[in-house]
C-alpha cells in the first residue's frame, strides 16, 4: 500500500491494483444522528484514520468516548457494506439501537441461532460472543451473511487464548 497525493494505492498478491481517494475529515460533515447529534472532531479523526488503514484497525479510546460511533461511521461510509458485530450478549440491543440512530434508520438483525433466517436489507448483524463459538461452521455462517466488515466490541473478553469464545472469533 502506498499513497500519492490524496490517492491510496493497494497492490494485491494476485496482481490487481485498487485505487481509492483517501478520505478526509471533511467527508463526514454530513454524518448526523437521527436526533441531530454530530460526532466530535476526535471521533471523525478516528473514523477517517480507520478508513485509510487498509481494512484493519483498532479503536482503543477510553470508555464513553464513542468507539461505537466511530465504527458506525466506517460502516456507513463504505457503500454496500454489511457488517457483523460480535459483542457481549447484554450489548446486542444497544448496538441495534445505535445503528438505527446513526446510520439513517438502517436495521440490524440480532442473530440468535446458526440456522436463523437472514432478513434481506439489513445493514448489519449482531451476535454475542457466547453464542458464536457454539456454531458448527462459523466461516460458512459468515459467508451466508455476506458481510464485508467485522467488528469486535469489548475485546478484553477475548484475552484467554484457550477459551472457546476466543477460538470462535
Amino acid at each position: 500500500t502506498f499513497t500519492i497525493g490524496d490517492m491510496l494505492y493497494q497492490n494485491f498478491e494476485c496482481g490487481h491494483v485498487q485505487v481509492n481517494r483517501k478520505l478526509q475529515t471533511s467527508d463526514f460533515e454530513d454524518f448526523v444522528s437521527s436526533d441531530g447529534k454530530k460526532p466530535f472532531p476526535f471521533q471523525v479523526f478516528g473514523a477517517t484514520w480507520a478508513l485509510n488503514s487498509n481494512g484493519r484497525f483498532l479503536i482503543m479510546d477510553e470508555m464513553g468516548l464513542g468507539k461505537t460511533i466511530q465504527f458506525l461511521m466506517v460502516a456507513n461510509s463504505l457503500q454496500g457494506t454489511k457488517f457483523l458485530l460480535c459483542c457481549k450478549s447484554s450489548l446486542k440491543i444497544q448496538w441495534a439501537k445505535e445503528t438505527y440512530r446513526w446510520c439513517n434508520g438502517a436495521l440490524c438483525q440480532i442473530i440468535e441461532s446458526e440456522n436463523e433466517f437472514i432478513l434481506p436489507g439489513c445493514k448489519g448483524f449482531i451476535v454475542s460472543y457466547d453464542l458464536l463459538w457454539r456454531f458448527k461452521d462459523i466461516p460458512a455462517f459468515v459467508k451466508r451473511l455476506g458481510v464485508n466488515l467485522i467488528g469486535l466490541d469489548e475485546v478484553q473478553h477475548l484475552k484467554n487464548t484457550d477459551s472457546k469464545r476466543t477460538n470462535g472469533i
